[in-house]
């Protein structure tokens, strides 16, 4: 509908939180039927801190149609974020089940793995999921699975090559967003802000990212991070 495709672009890309939220919650009203509205309208909620709500839509979504991995994948991303981990890899096993080569749910399962400390299985599903190389300042397509002898790249080669990106004037873009996340779980509070801060300014900032940052509890707890969430609208000051 018209409402769910304003709702799509006023949050993706415009970060205006109230105004994609109504108009989430009208395609919703309008086709209640349609599973993609719910996923969508779920996804601004979790990043607004509103996860019991998320998760009636999330789980509505599942309902409809629940052979969907991109309904499962946000249904993880919404357990996630309401710190439900075991719950969240569950989802992102569902999704994966129903297709095996869903990259959003290779990403996601990879930085859930990573904060229960699962180093090497993390490592393997992000290698497979989309890469901070993408053009457009977003993440482009993942590799699919590395079976070469060296295995999957490791994560500070990920965080080594950024640097050299970023040392060279290019811009952060899906770079920052395969970043912060990761960051944030590795306790780089600062850097983790830094980086999505910019990606925010570039008008390249995939809220799904900062959902996943977000889901940190130390990142979400922080100064740094409470102060970015009001400059962007999605807190109110103190």
């Amino acid at each position: 509908s018209g409402h769910a495709a304003r709702g799509i672009l006023l949050f993706r890309y415009y970060y205006d939180w109230d105004q994609a939220e109504a108009e989430l919650r009208r395609a919703v009203e309008l086709e209640p039927q349609v599973a993609e509205h719910r996923q969508l309208l779920a996804r601004v909620l979790a990043i607004r801190g509103r996860s019991e709500e998320a998760r009636r839509e999330s789980l509505a979504a599942i309902r409809l149609d629940g052979l969907s991995p991109g309904a499962l994948s946000d249904h993880a991303v919404v357990l996630h974020a309401a710190g439900d981990v075991e719950g969240s890899i569950d989802a992102y096993d569902r999704a994966l089940q129903a297709d095996p080569s869903f990259e959003e749910a290779q990403r996601g399962r990879g930085v859930v793995l990573l904060t229960l400390g699962r180093g090497d299985e993390a490592r393997d599903a992000l290698s497979r999921g989309p890469r901070p190389e993408g053009e457009g300042g977003r993440p482009g397509p993942g590799p699919g699975r590395d079976t070469s002898p060296e295995g999957p790249p490791d994560l500070d080669d990920i965080l080594s090559t950024f640097a050299e990106r970023r040392a060279e004037g290019r811009g952060v873009g899906g770079a920052a967003n395969f970043l912060g996340p990761l960051l944030a779980i590795n306790g780089d509070i600062g850097g983790a802000v830094e980086l999505l801060g910019e990606a925010y300014e570039e008008r390249t900032l995939e809220p799904l990212e900062l959902t996943r940052a977000l889901a940190v509890p130390e990142f979400a707890a922080s100064a740094e991070a409470q102060e970015f969430l009001v400059r962007i609208g999605l807190r109110e000051a103190a």
